[in-house]
């Protein structure tokens, strides 16, 4: 691997990133009984306004990782169907947290 150090850093970064996100989404899955892959907008919005985003750039990386966690469940026949509410959302949407 080129950059092993560097490649393995990132990896290392963004595991400890969906840990937290994950921890987080925790407590509404619980409530909703539901994965945080299979909640509609409107859990979406609530959840994601308690990861207290500080930047719009924080607000992406964290709506990025869910999506990215979504596509993933929807490629492995994990997500009870194959639409992400995510991928459809647009800046305006995430105005709203600020």
């Amino acid at each position: 691997m080129y950059n092993e150090t560097i490649k393995k850093k990132y990896l290392n970064n963004n595991k400890n990133a969906l840990e937290k996100l994950f921890s987080l989404s925790s407590h509404y899955e619980e409530m909703y009984k539901t994965d945080l892959c299979d909640f509609n907008l409107t859990q979406f919005k609530i959840f994601i306004s308690e990861t207290r985003n500080k930047s719009k750039e924080d607000l992406f990386a964290t709506v990025d990782s869910i999506n990215d966690y979504v596509d993933w469940s929807i490629r492995e026949g994990i997500k009870k169907s194959n639409i992400n509410p995510l991928a459809i959302l647009d800046e305006e949407w995430m105005d709203d947290f600020f």
